[in-house]
């Protein structure tokens, strides 16, 4: 039980640690850099990126939890 507690809190601080989870490439970075509203631009596309990243974790993360119970009913 303590290594999925130790795992979920890595896997937190990785994911929520700093701006650099939330970074996009150099080249679009240097694209948006100067005004006012490309930081704005920038901050959204940030968040849009992060966003279209949880999709394939939660397929992931399906189908791990639909083979961990699969395991664990034919050990019972």
């Amino acid at each position: 039980m303590t290594r999925w507690v130790v795992t979920a809190l890595v896997a937190a601080v990785a994911l929520l640690g700093g701006d650099e989870a939330l970074a996009q490439c150099e080249m679009c970075r240097q694209a948006l850099v100067g005004s006012e509203q490309a930081v704005a631009l920038a901050r959204k596309l940030n968040v849009g990126i992060v966003f279209l990243l949880g999709a394939p974790f939660a397929v992931a993360a399906t189908i791990g939890v639909a083979m961990s119970r699969a395991r664990r009913s034919t050990i019972e």
